[in-house]
């Protein structure tokens, strides 16, 4: 009975242990590091010689927060009211929350970051693909959710307080980056080409595999929400589809033009596209998403207007009145290491007035080359898109909607996880107290 009970003990004392140990961590997570630092000190030189041209038309914005405290940013967006740059971060640690970042556009001054919460004491650790800015919420999209949250919460709220979302979205693609245009929410996916290695990490659903217009093959597509009075549609259908090529980082609309920003691995450049506004011109046909059939326009070729080359890991992009404000993630810590190919630690400003007039290269929309998979280097396994699975993780409800979180493991389950770990210690250590009394 006495062994019993010290077993049943070193249970109890172990699971309180790890509770009291999860709060810690949690309390410090909240009080993370997250500053604007160079690790840079922009532009290398001498400039590339693939970059100049771009270059010429390209001016530094920002200094990207939280790159030297272990966080990766992801999608970018404008607050036109508070002239405020928005960011998203993941923590590359998985410590803490991942987190939005604001920093003045004029002074280039860090103003505040906000750590993203699924629910009261719930945080949010995905990888925050892509933000974007609607009349009255912030979307942050990943995985295969849209995250929302109050605009006005975000402005009022001081630096490292939690931003609790409101409610959460299931949408038809992996929802890789996201942007806000005209009333239309578009949640948008990362793929690679089938012969590409890494193709198998970034699986889109095989129903927006098509030929388009150039009988070139796409694997992803973009998905346009209507939003109702700025809520997501209680229906949770798309009302409009583009198809893109891979590797897409990122959107941004204009009157008249759609660009794209294009990357993958840390020794491959990047590209930034420009395509005529094709919602402009009769559907150029259909794809069935959830069972409904959506009007689809192709970004291809025959929309293309140009496309030019940027230095590796362009992410999220965001037009500001005539300038596109480009994020490169190439500045931060976990990047720093084996392949350095130009990295960035500021935002980079196209003007796109100047940019729409540059000559076209010619482009084929294809995998990178083996040359170019070669100069990879050992980054390539932890590059650009450490996208969580869209078919893993556990449900959570929060606001009005219940969803499967793919983001995050419950504190009360890691309890259960480690209880059970510790309950087996515990037992085979009083089996094996038992055995060397009877050896005695």
């Amino acid at each position: 009975m006495k062994k019993s009970k010290k077993i049943l003990s070193i249970i109890l004392m172990s699971i309180i242990m790890l509770s009291l140990t999860i709060n810690a961590t949690d309390a410090i997570a909240d009080e993370i590091d997250f500053t604007q630092t160079e690790t840079v000190e922009g532009r290398p030189e001498p400039v590339f010689k693939e970059y100049r041209e771009i270059f010429e038309i390209m001016d530094e914005g920002v200094i990207i927060p939280g790159l030297e405290d272990a966080y990766v940013p992801q999608g970018i967006e404008y607050i036109e009211s508070e002239d405020l740059i928005v960011t998203t971060h993941y923590d590359n640690n998985e410590l803490g929350s991942s987190v939005l970042g604001f920093t003045n556009r004029e002074s280039g001054e860090f103003v505040k970051y906000l750590s993203l919460y699924l629910a009261e004491g719930q945080r949010y650790k995905g990888h925050a693909g892509g933000v974007a800015i609607s009349e009255k919420y912030i979307w942050v999209a990943s995985g295969a959710n849209v995250y929302k949250f109050s605009l006005e919460e975000a402005i009022e709220k001081e630096s490292g307080d939690n931003l609790v979302a409101k409610s959460i979205h299931e949408i038809s693609t992996r929802g890789s980056f996201i942007t806000y245009n005209d009333g239309i929410l578009w949640a948008g996916e990362f793929s690679l080409p089938e012969s590409h290695k890494d193709s198998s990490r970034y699986v889109t659903d095989s129903s927006h595999h098509m030929k388009n217009r150039d009988g070139v093959d796409h694997k992803s597509i973009t998905l346009g929400y209507v939003l109702e009075d700025d809520e997501f549609p209680e229906s949770g259908k798309s009302s409009y589809a583009l198809s893109h090529t891979d590797r897409t980082q990122g959107m941004s609309f204009t009157r008249d033009q759609i660009y794209l920003s294009h990357s993958y691995g840390r020794g491959n450049n990047s590209d930034l596209g420009s395509y005529k506004n094709v919602l402009k011109e009769d559907k150029h046909g259909y794809i069935e998403v959830e069972g409904e059939n959506v009007p689809l326009w192709f970004l291809d070729n025959k929309s293309k207007n140009l496309e030019k080359v940027l230095p590796p890991m362009s992410e999220g992009i965001v037009a500001i009145g005539d300038k596109l404000h480009v994020l490169f993630e190439s500045g931060a810590r976990k990047f720093l290491t084996v392949t350095k190919r130009y990295p960035l630690d500021r935002v980079q400003i196209v003007d796109l007035e100047k940019f729409d007039k540059l000559e076209r290269d010619e482009m084929p929309e294809e995998e990178p080359s083996k040359d170019e998979e070669k100069d990879e280097g050992k980054d390539e396994e932890d590059a650009d898109k450490d996208e969580e699975s869209p078919e893993t993780g556990v449900e959570t409800e929060t606001g009005s909607e219940t969803v499967e979180d793919k983001d995050s493991m419950s504190t009360g389950t890691i309890v259960l996880i480690v209880a059970a770990i510790a309950a087996v210690i515990a037992i085979g250590y009083g089996i094996g107290k038992k055995r060397n009394k009877e050896n005695k």
